[in-house]
């Protein structure tokens, strides 16, 4: 399975390289081995073509000297030697073993040869009755294996070491840096549109990448301001015409009175109405939108501003007949723009009083975690259909365009942009019968 993560696979590389290092020692451990027993039997070999340089025709008595006499000498004492009859009889030296086979051939510590842990063994035919072994260390320093893994497991667990270090710091590096993108997308996506990649000045090649996003980020903002800038231009453009055509219509329709014309007069005027409060909602969206007020955010408790909307509201719910529940905590705190989140709740209330027919019931309810709270509007009525709730969000979009009470499409987008601007979530969900409209806030914890 590939690694998907920073830390799968900085361990997957770890893995690899803990698996090479032991191979690699393992090899050297053999490799050394080979060569030391390499050079152990090229001795016996000498030694031996010493010892019996012609084995056709057999000396015994002068072998058996020359035994007596390597095993005398100093230097000569890492060697043993036995010579055996046809029986196995122990004719000379002081080795008393089991004869191995002729060749060479391995001796450790099941043989029980008194001070030897590895060794090699040469058996070779002295005539044709007698046969001679020769046995020398193949470890040259007591407890050479031990010793040579102890060397080993510290040069190979050092490089190790210095590996994972640097495998941490890596990934610790990689990875804040990827936090900072995240953070800036994060803060991007919630609308702050100032947030960028932190730069270093390093000159690396992760500077560079956020150098380039950040680039890249300015030239975006660049394009969604003049589009902004067009799009409210025209709209304010627009508004001053029409309040001065608003005004004469009022005008002729005060002239009019009793005039066959006065009723074509008045539906011109809401008219006119109706598209001054659609520029109105469209300057106010783009205003939010535009505005930099988070640096102008404050610590607001929704908990009070919610059970104050709920107060200015309750006699107009009452009036139509409808059930009104509120379940609001204490201490619900935000940072936020007082005034926009007092639009946000007044709008969702709204749309509750103007989409649904009266006796329909509304409920208004916060709850909070250690990182969020999470405010509910929601109502009895009919609610909108899962495939329709993409389009009831979209500005200028309603969904039934023949009920003259709803408005311009703009109520849900304003919300939307209110909770964008301030970090947050909305969510339209089934109210079981109705809809439920949830807002999700990063909670500010008080000390």
């Amino acid at each position: 399975m590939v690694p998907r993560t920073l830390r799968g696979l900085g361990a997957a590389f770890l893995a690899v390289l803990i698996a090479t290092v032991l191979i690699v020692g393992i090899s050297i451990y053999a490799a050394t081995h080979r060569t030391l027993d390499g050079e152990v039997d090229r001795r016996l070999a000498s030694e031996a073509a010493l010892l019996v340089p012609d084995r056709s025709q057999v000396d015994l008595p002068a072998i058996l000297r020359q035994i007596d006499m390597l095993e005398r000498r100093r230097e000569s004492r890492d060697l043993g030697f036995m010579l055996v009859d046809r029986a196995g009889r122990h004719v000379g030296g002081t080795l008393t073993i089991a004869l191995p086979p002729l060749g060479f051939s391995a001796i450790d510590r099941d043989d029980r040869i008194p001070g030897l842990v590895r060794g090699r063994a040469l058996v070779l035919p002295v005539g044709k009755d007698h046969r001679l072994a020769m046995i020398a260390e193949s470890e040259p320093i007591d407890n050479f294996d031990s010793m040579f893994v102890r060397v080993l497991l510290l040069g190979l667990g050092t490089i190790v070491l210095m590996v994972v270090l640097g495998v941490v710091l890596l990934t610790r590096t990689i990875g804040a840096r990827i936090k900072d993108l995240r953070a800036a997308v994060d803060g991007i996506m919630h609308g702050d549109m100032d947030r960028r990649v932190r730069v270093d000045f390093s000159g690396s090649e992760f500077d560079e990448q956020a150098r380039l996003l950040n680039r890249m980020l300015d030239r975006i903002q660049q394009l969604m301001a003049g589009i902004r800038h067009v799009a409210h231009d025209a709209a304010h453009d627009l508004r001053t015409p029409l309040a001065r055509l608003r005004g004469s219509l009022a005008a002729l329709a005060r002239e009019a009175e009793g005039n066959p014309l006065a009723p074509g007069i008045d539906s011109a005027l809401r008219q006119t109405e109706d598209m001054l409060g659609l520029f109105s909602a469209f300057l106010r969206i783009a205003e939010i939108e535009g505005d930099d007020r988070r640096a102008r955010f404050e610590q607001v408790d929704l908990s009070l501003l919610s059970l104050d909307i709920a107060a200015a509201y309750e006699p107009s719910i009452a009036e139509q007949g409808r059930v009104f529940d509120v379940a609001v905590g204490s201490g619900m705190v935000i940072a936020g723009d007082r005034q926009l989140l007092n639009q946000m709740l007044a709008n969702l209330l709204e749309n509750c009083l103007i989409h649904t027919p009266p006796g329909t019931a509304i409920s208004l309810s916060l709850r909070a975690t250690e990182q969020e709270v999470t405010v509910a509007v929601a109502d009895r009525g009919s609610g909108i259909a899962e495939g329709d709730r993409a389009v009831a969000m979209r500005r200028f979009r309603r969904l039934n365009v023949d009920d003259l009470r709803g408005g311009h499409g703009l109520g849900l987008p304003l919300v939307a942009s209110i909770v964008r601007l301030h970090a947050g979530e909305l969510t339209l969900t089934d109210a079981d019968p109705g809809l439920k409209v949830l807002l999700r806030f990063p909670r500010v914890m008080l000390d």
